[in-house]
């Protein structure tokens, strides 16, 4: 059974023979979950090639809030969606953990970003760096007359039509989340090459270039909340009530 969770960061307290890119104490993160491991732990031994150093202005709860949420709105803007600056981008679940990455990276990249979440995180959308915010409790997407170039979805609660018709003829969009089964094997087999589930392998190449991104402050982690690892339960529980604003984190040693 492997352990929850798929981030880390921390110090190297012990080192493999032949690792020579570390060195003990160095400061460290990275996604270890695609590498087979789990991360809520006072201690995980994890392959070399999952961690990247930690910029020193990031505090380790930062940076444990980075990987997977980062790399993923990364490679749905990038590897599905190849934005740029131009791009008009439409950012469905703008509040979550991918969502907050996903607006900052789009509008690093000089895309126009327009974030949908409730009406209690319009201001952290705006605050991310988006150019408009779609309070979904108010206004229906499907009621606007506007195109886009990129969409990345981490709520999976619009159909295959309602993506077509909300994107521009060359458009793409990117799915993080979905609602189904059903959603998911009606976008696998009938979305085509411009509607696509967001799937990727970690590197140190990607995990490189967003610790750049953080150490120049281009991108920055949002945390809703931190919990000790005995209120792992409780974080979990929180996590479920789908209310977080961006990241929740585990902190082993919090008193």
């Amino acid at each position: 059974f492997k352990t929850l969770g798929a981030d880390v960061a921390g110090e190297v307290e012990q080192i493999g023979k032949g690792v020579t890119s570390l060195k003990l104490g160095d400061h460290v993160f990275g996604d270890i979950f695609n590498y087979g491991y789990g991360a809520i732990a006072e201690y995980v031994c994890v392959p070399v090639e999952a961690l990247v150093l930690k910029p020193e202005n990031i505090s380790f709860e930062e940076a444990a809030g980075v990987p997977v949420a980062a790399l993923t709105a990364y490679h749905g803007l990038n590897k599905y969606g190849a934005v740029r600056a131009g791009s008009e981008v439409l950012i469905n679940g703008a509040s979550g953990g991918v969502g907050t990455f996903a607006v900052q990276l789009a509008k690093f990249y000089g895309a126009n970003v327009t974030g949908v979440c409730s009406t209690r995180n319009i201001d952290l959308v705006k605050d991310c760096g988006a150019t408009d915010v779609i309070d979904y409790t108010e206004t229906d997407l499907m009621k606007l007359d506007r195109k886009f170039d990129l969409i990345i979805d981490m709520v999976g609660n619009l159909s295959l039509s309602d993506y077509k018709k909300l994107l521009t003829a060359h458009g793409n969009c990117a799915v993080v989340g979905f609602g189904g089964m059903s959603h998911l094997m009606s976008i696998g087999l009938l979305g085509g090459k411009r509607i696509k589930m967001v799937d990727f392998k970690s590197n140190q190449k990607d995990m490189q270039y967003l610790a750049n991104l953080l150490e120049n402050k281009d991108i920055s982690t949002v945390i809703d909340r931190s919990y000790s690892l005995e209120e792992t339960s409780e974080a979990i529980t929180y996590l479920e009530t789908s209310r977080a604003r961006g990241k929740v984190v585990i902190i082993p040693d919090k008193g």
